[in-house]
């Protein structure tokens, strides 16, 4: 929460070139819930070789 608020300081306060892509950046991040990565994740784990279990 600090971290996020000195963050919104300084894109707030200074001109600085890449200031609108950390912007739109952090945006998309804050739009699209970490939810929507997990089922696809999931999956992956799923099928891979560090979900088959280790007994026997």
């Amino acid at each position: 929460m600090l971290l996020g608020a000195m963050v919104a300081y300084v894109l707030a306060r200074y001109e600085f070139p890449g200031r609108d892509a950390i912007y739109y950046t952090l945006v998309a991040g804050m739009t699209f819930p970490i939810f929507l990565a997990l089922v696809p994740l999931f999956f992956v784990v799923q099928t891979s070789a560090c979900s088959a279990p280790t007994t026997g």
